[in-house]
């Protein structure tokens, strides 16, 4: 809280701009590429790591959650044992079909 109070409207404008144009990069990769595939990283319930190992584990796992959350991209996330795969597409975009992806290969894993 402290540092967040500390912020300078200067700098919130500045953070705000490199946030719009991120979203823009994301924008053009999703324009060229419908549909993004990233890993899904398996964040344990009861994770046993104190202190810096913790912060590792937490770093991993924001590493393949992040670009699409800043990038207000809609994802669906399919879990499995070793972690899983998340897809990402254009927001505002054919995101039924998204769902009906998700749909179809979670009713394959459940065949398997």
């Amino acid at each position: 809280m402290e540092w967040g109070a500390g912020i300078t409207t200067a700098e919130i404008i500045a953070l705000r701009v490199r946030h719009a144009g991120f979203r823009a990069r994301m924008d053009e990769v999703l324009a060229a590429n419908e549909l993004l595939l990233l890993q899904r990283f398996r964040y344990p319930a009861r994770c046993p790591a104190k202190g810096k190992a913790r912060q590792n584990v937490r770093m991993r796992l924001l590493r393949y959650t992040t670009p699409f959350s800043l990038g207000g991209v809609p994802v669906v996330a399919i879990p499995c044992s070793a972690g899983g795969v998340q897809f990402g597409r254009r927001a505002g975009i054919m995101t039924r079909s998204l769902l009906r992806l998700a749909a179809r290969l979670g009713a394959q894993e459940n065949k398997n």
